[in-house]
């Protein structure tokens, strides 16, 4: 249907939970550091170009 919106201030936006997803980057990032032991000193004959 139709719905007219009479004052957009009025309006907010969804309930996000930033402490769950906040949590959860948290747990990858340290996933990730432990996970991905990559040298970062440039290999032999190479560069790090593509390391990120």
């Amino acid at each position: 249907e139709n719905q007219s919106i009479e004052n957009i201030r009025s309006l907010y936006s969804p309930y996000f939970p930033l402490d769950i997803v906040r949590d959860y980057v948290m747990m990858a990032l340290k996933e990730a550091v432990e996970i991905n032991q990559v040298h970062n000193r440039d290999p032999i004959g190479g560069s790090n170009e593509n390391l990120f």
